[in-house]
């Protein structure tokens, strides 16, 4: 009876036991949304997932163990609710949780307001559910609650247990930051470090790393990797410069189309073509069309997409590189046509602010910026300009001679805005009428998809009447894919959605044509670019990538989240590691501004 009483002066009261629990649950509650978007892995091939479980749930109920005012306890867990959410909606878009440095660019989701309501799921009221419940709970029991110092003691003992076990699990697999880092470098691994870990630990890893100094091994790997890989590129730039010699320059027009992925290129539905006139464009057997693009975007997203196709590069391992590395100056396609004489443009339907795309213009090469602030629109999405409007006003002031004058040389990229999730069209322009019952994100990404087709339309015809057509190359690209994590549910119900990331690389007026099924990266895109317009052979700067021109391209791709994807054919392990190591030896380039 004595030794009775004694385990039970020391078990936990009812008070602090009710939000023990709730921590818990709200933690199990975000590995498994985590979970429902990427795998249940975490669960099934970690263990150590159940331990540093319990330790979270013990550190975070501190407040509900050292004082009996349970808003503190409460309040904390609303911030962690915050926190998770958060996470949750950029991970179904992005598929990693929220890299620490983006916390401090927050604003760049002014005007992005429905697409993050759009990434909100039902599920998610179940992080405020009990949070409000064991509230609710532990006023009802709170009069009852009784702490002594033995309830302390237990307290700081087993918080000691739970968290010497999770530093133990982390420990037999080579400590914490080759623990981070081997999983970050994993197929398999990549998006279970957060619901195994917490995404507190992945934040640490991030901060840990963020201005760790260059090791003389990883810059002399980093050093290898490019130059083997100027060597790859280097039989193919001779032969281009012999076939080039006497060519005059290109002027080169990218149409980058936000969210466009290649699927609905083709497709008709209820007897109707979702995108008539690019359909009418690929059908010339002198336009070159690929539509297997990989996507290679990471956190940065759009302004991911403009780093590989300006300058062909990979994006940062984590983080925005637009947010700390837009000083300086970028090689790419800009200043390669800059060099021979070019005059560089980019019309923008973004703000200035938006990814920091201003000063990042700059250091591409970028003259002439018209952005959001110039267009005045009138006919906004969100307070953005459409894309009809955008390309209706240039080309008004193209006809003025305000912009692009016939006859000189010049880069020009729109950017489009239109397509951005949750892709609502504004009253009226949704001319495409469909019967079937679709899921209303899929319906209006295929409603928005052939609004773009329709205001392309205007802008290539107008560019290829122009005196100057004959030495344009025109170029549609996606500037990412579009449906995030929505694709799987997509694509299992309806076979003619892809079930791969791929945006298209249209070419009009290129010296290339026909239509190319290998899979090539968003990276090789920038090749493509430079090749198309003449310039491959000579620059000094061919990117991270290879030209899809090239015959040695291995037909193959790494995407942003590790996985490997062909046309079928096997890939010798010598060219899936070059391409797996291109992912760090970028990470290494950019954070440490070195020039190979």
């Amino acid at each position: 009876m004595i030794m009775k009483d004694k385990i039970y002066s020391i078990l936990p009261s009812g008070y602090y036991t009710i939000w023990w629990v709730a921590t818990l649950l709200t933690f199990l509650w975000f590995d498994i949304s985590w979970c429902m978007f990427t795998s249940f892995r975490p669960f099934t091939d970690y263990m150590s997932i159940y331990v540093v479980l319990l330790a979270a749930a013990t550190l975070f109920s501190m407040p509900a163990a050292l004082s009996r005012r349970g808003w503190i306890q409460a309040a904390l867990l609303i911030i962690l609710d915050m926190l998770f959410v958060a996470n949750l909606m950029y991970a179904r878009t992005y598929m990693v949780p929220i890299p620490l440095e983006s916390y401090a660019i927050a604003g760049n989701l002014a005007g992005f307001g429905s697409s993050v309501i759009e990434s909100l799921r039902w599920s998610d009221l179940l992080f405020p559910a009990i949070t409000a419940a064991a509230a609710v709970i532990s006023l009802c029991i709170q009069r009852h609650h009784a702490r002594t110092a033995k309830h302390l003691w237990v307290y700081l003992a087993v918080l000691v247990l739970t968290l010497g076990a999770s530093y133990v699990t982390i420990a037999c697999r080579g400590g914490f930051k080759e623990r981070f880092s081997s999983m970050a470098r994993s197929v398999n691994d990549q998006q279970s470090a957060a619901p195994v870990y917490t995404i507190f630990c992945t934040m640490a890893y991030d901060w840990l790393t963020l201005d760790e100094p260059l090791s003389p091994e990883v810059e002399a790997e980093t050093k290898k990797w490019f130059t083997g890989h100027k060597k790859m590129t280097d039989r193919y730039a001779l032969s281009v410069a012999r076939d080039t010699l006497d060519s005059p320059p290109r002027n080169v027009v990218i149409l980058l189309c936000e969210s466009l992925e290649s699927w609905p290129i083709g497709l008709t539905l209820e007897g109707k073509e979702i995108t008539p006139f690019l359909n009418s464009v690929i059908a010339d057997t002198s336009v070159y069309y690929c539509p297997n693009v990989l996507t290679q975007v990471k956190d940065g997203r759009s302004i991911d997409g403009q780093l590989l196709y300006l300058a062909g590069q990979l994006p940062l391992a984590s983080g925005v590189y637009s947010m700390k590395y837009a000083s300086g100056e970028y090689k790419g396609l800009p200043r390669a046509m800059k060099e021979n004489g070019a005059h560089a443009y980019l019309l923008s339907a973004d703000r200035r602010m938006t990814w920091n795309q201003a000063p990042v213009a700059a250091a591409m090469g970028i003259d002439s910026l018209l952005m959001s602030d110039f267009w005045n629109p009138d006919a906004p999405v969100g307070s953005y300009i459409t894309d009809g409007e955008l390309f209706d006003r240039s080309i008004g002031m193209m006809d003025s001679g305000r912009l692009w004058p016939e006859g000189q040389y010049a880069f020009l990229m729109w950017v489009t805005h239109t397509g951005h999730n949750p892709f609502v069209l504004p009253d009226g322009l949704d001319t495409l009428s469909l019967d079937g019952d679709y899921p209303a994100l899929l319906s209006d990404y295929i409603s928005t998809t052939h609004y773009v087709d329709e205001a392309l339309k205007h802008i290539v015809e107008y560019v290829m009447s122009r005196e100057d057509a004959g030495r344009t190359v025109v170029a549609v690209v996606g500037d990412h894919e579009g449906l995030a994590s929505s694709r799987k549910d997509f694509a299992d119900a309806y076979p003619w959605v892809s079930d791969r990331p791929f945006t298209p690389l249209i070419l009009i007026n290129s010296p290339y044509s026909g239509h190319d099924d290998k899979v090539i990266g968003q990276v090789d895109v920038y090749s493509a670019l430079l090749d198309a317009a003449g310039l491959y052979g000579d620059y000094e700067w061919r990117g991270m990538g290879l030209s899809p021109f090239d015959s040695s391209h291995p037909r193959c791709a790494v995407g942003s989240t590790g996985q490997l994807v062909s046309n079928g054919d096997s890939v010798a392990p010598a060219v899936e590691r070059h391409l797996r190591d291109s992912y760090p030896a970028a990470d290494v380039k950019m954070r440490y501004q070195l020039d190979f």
